[in-house]
Parts: C-alpha cells; structure tokens; sequence
C-alpha cells in the first residue's frame, strides 16, 4: 500500500515538474504576521516565508498561475537547481523578514520514485528469474 501511494505522488511530482516548464502555479498560506508561499515554476519548486513583526499580511489561502518567465525568487546561491536566500528589509512597520528554499523537481520524482522500485525488487520483479530444475533423464 505505501508502494502504490508513493507511486501515485510520484507520477503527480512528474506531472508538476513538465507542467512547471509552462505554467507557474503558485499556491499561498497566510496569517496576519507569517506567509508561507509554495511555486512550482521552470522545473524547480521554491518554498518561501515572510514574516512581519507588525500584523500586515491578508490571512488566507490564494492560488495564483502565471508564466514561469514571471517569477524569479530572491536566493542568495543557486548550483544545478538547488538554492537559497535571506532577506531583512527594514521597514517603518518593523523589519519584513524572508527565507526562501529552491530544489529541483526531478528530485522530488526520485525520492519518491524509490520506494515503490526498492519494494518491486525485493518482491520480486522482473529483475528475479527463477531457476529451472533439471531433471536426470531416464534412458
């Protein structure tokens, strides 16, 4: 059962990653002093927070798509699709405070590809043939 499932999130991050190549699908979680906002765009997945120290933000949850041409995070470094930034904006409110986290989706396939292949080859998969007995003939 928990092959089958990490298979189906599997094919799911599949999709997410060639969907991402052109369509940015942005999905955003927030209460009045943090925000959570979760893009999947050009093949990469970038989880960014921002925290206020005033209660600024809209509360809620927004869903947003856009091309992916349109969104570049704030990172600091960046190697092969990983990446990461910080930010400390200083504000007459208070400082406005952001961390942004940058992976590849290939790698959310693989990890969740794992599972089900480990368990297919434990059990047996096209990779197992059976001996064949051979039997002494009578002549």
């Amino acid at each position: 059962m928990f092959a089958a499932c990490s298979l189906a999130l599997c094919l799911c991050g599949a999709v997410l990653w060639a969907r991402s190549m052109a369509v940015m699908d942005q999905v955003r979680s927030a209460d009045a002093t943090h925000q959570t906002t979760f893009v999947s765009a050009n093949g990469e997945l970038v989880i960014q927070k921002v925290t206020v120290m005033i209660p600024d933000l809209e509360p809620g949850l927004s869903i947003a798509h856009a091309l992916p041409s349109q969104y570049r995070p704030s990172l600091s470094w960046q190697v092969a699709g990983f990446g990461s930034g910080h930010d400390l904006f200083p504000t007459l409110d208070g400082p406005i405070q952001t961390d942004t986290f940058q992976f590849p989706l290939w790698l959310v396939v693989i990890v969740l590809a794992a599972p089900p292949v480990l368990l297919w080859g434990r059990r047996g998969g096209l990779a197992s043939p059976q001996p064949v007995p051979c039997e002494p003939s009578m002549a």
